[in-house]
């Protein structure tokens, strides 16, 4: 059975590192963007997170691209 799939749907993640409790483990903090532009390369991808992150508390730790899509039956 022949199946296609179509990308609908992009988000960016940004995790930043922001310390560590009492306990010496990390605190990590993830910020979700939706209707990120379907057709964005790669690398502007990657330097809009990083340029976002500079506006939010903490390290920077991963840059995470999230891709939805709808597969459908080609018969």
């Amino acid at each position: 059975m022949p199946a296609s799939a179509a990308l609908t749907e992009v988000k960016l993640s940004i995790e930043v590192n922001l310390g560590q409790d009492d306990k010496g483990k990390d605190i990590n903090k993830k910020t979700k963007f939706g209707d990120v532009r379907l057709d964005i390369l790669d690398d502007d991808f990657y330097a809009a997170g990083e340029s976002i992150s500079g506006l939010l508390k903490g390290t920077l730790t991963r840059i995470q691209k999230e891709e939805s899509s709808l597969v459908t039956n080609l018969e």
